[in-house]
């Protein structure tokens, strides 16, 4: 082990030690217990490097930090993945057990065979669950371990050191960036999770309205559509909620296609969603109507009876200037109640709706379902 090569170790570790200390916590649990002990105990053996403790035994000492780098990759390993005691016995019983062989024995090739094998070991059991960059840090370590073994029988030299510091250093970098990678990850997930419908991935209703409040202060000229799906529960009970949830799925996923660079759209509740158009140029009664006959047509489905209609009664409203977020949201709301009430599968501008209202169902539409 290398005096360079320990005093580039020691800030990998506290950079390490400091990301995890990030990452959500349990508390407390074995798994953030088992990391902390781990990165402390390669600390101290790096520390002890530097003030020469293993100068007399370099390779046979090297063996102890070969055991603690698949122990920290064990480590990380469990905190995205479900380990068993059992599994996680055998782990750190193999590595000891390694380590201890590596000790013992005095023939100097025998450390870094011991090292490969266990790297081995390492990526045989992890590969399947396994990011590719803790791969390639594997990939990297038993890289430095075969350089070592290359050293043995050529000689070492100073060049040849250096290619085995930058590929065990390497190994823990790119440790350091898997880690980065899967912080990033969880705060975007984190954050896709408070702003998004889980079943539909369409936004929910509280970020939807945050995005009807913007547009409304900026006084963007913007459409609002409410959409709801006709005889909703009728499709539950006769069907399940499981069959519910692929209409609901199928129904965002025309929305999602439809509203792509024209506008947003979201799940506000049960089977009613909701779109802001902020394209101006849009013709929002020919956008409408091809959603509503997109439904009918994609995601109606064969039943042993016959093809099970599904159809949306649709209301929109266009912003004018004094409108607020909610009021504008509600003259949608209330012109997609008059379609419901007017014989549904319909679409009903705000503004049109009183006069749609006030005349009776069967003129508009004689076969009225079920509410």
């Amino acid at each position: 082990m290398s005096l360079s090569q320990s005093v580039i170790m020691l800030p990998l570790l506290y950079i390490m030690w400091n990301l995890t200390r990030r990452m959500p916590k349990r508390k407390n649990s074995s798994t953030n217990i088992q990391l902390t002990i781990i990165v402390v105990v390669t600390s101290v053996y790096h520390i002890l490097s530097l003030f020469g403790a293993f100068d007399d035994q370099t390779l046979r000492a090297q063996i102890l930090g070969d055991v603690l780098f698949i122990c920290t990759l064990f480590s990380f390993y469990q905190l995205s993945n479900t380990v068993l005691r059992w599994e996680r016995s055998v782990v750190y019983l193999g590595c000891g057990s390694i380590g201890l062989t590596g000790l013992l024995i005095p023939f100097p090739a025998i450390q870094p065979m011991l090292s490969i094998v266990l790297a081995t070991a390492a990526w045989y059991y992890l590969a399947a669950a396994m990011h590719n960059k803790a791969k390639s840090s594997i990939i990297l370590f038993i890289l430095s371990k075969i350089v070592v073994i290359l050293g043995l029988f050529i000689g070492n030299s100073p060049p040849l050191e250096i290619i085995i510091i930058l590929l065990y250093i390497s190994s823990y970098t790119v440790i350091i960036s898997y880690i980065v990678d899967y912080l990033i990850q969880l705060i975007r997930d984190t954050y896709e999770s408070s702003i998004q419908d889980p079943l539909t991935g369409l936004y929910n209703r509280k970020q939807f309205t945050t995005f009807v409040t913007r547009s409304v202060d900026k006084k963007v000229d913007a459409h609002l559509i409410f959409l709801d799906i006709d005889n909703f529960k009728l499709l539950n009970d006769t069907f399940g909620h499981k069959k519910g949830d692929v209409v609901l799925k199928k129904v965002s996923s025309i929305l999602i296609e439809e509203l792509e660079g024209v506008g947003v759209g979201g799940r506000y509740g049960g089977e009613e969603f909701v779109a802001l158009i902020i394209e101006s140029n849009l013709n929002i009664s020919e956008l409408t109507e091809t959603i509503r006959s997109r439904v009918e047509n994609e995601a109606s489905f064969d039943t042993k009876e016959g093809i099970y209609s599904i159809t949306v009664s649709i209301g929109f409203s266009t912003f004018v200037e004094g409108l607020s977020a909610d009021e504008l949201i509600k003259r949608a709301d209330d012109a997609m109640y008059v379609a419901k009430k007017t014989g549904k599968n319909r679409v009903v501008e705000y503004g049109d709706h009183e006069a749609l209202a006030s005349r009776d169902v069967s003129e508009i539409n004689p076969k009225v379902g079920v509410s």
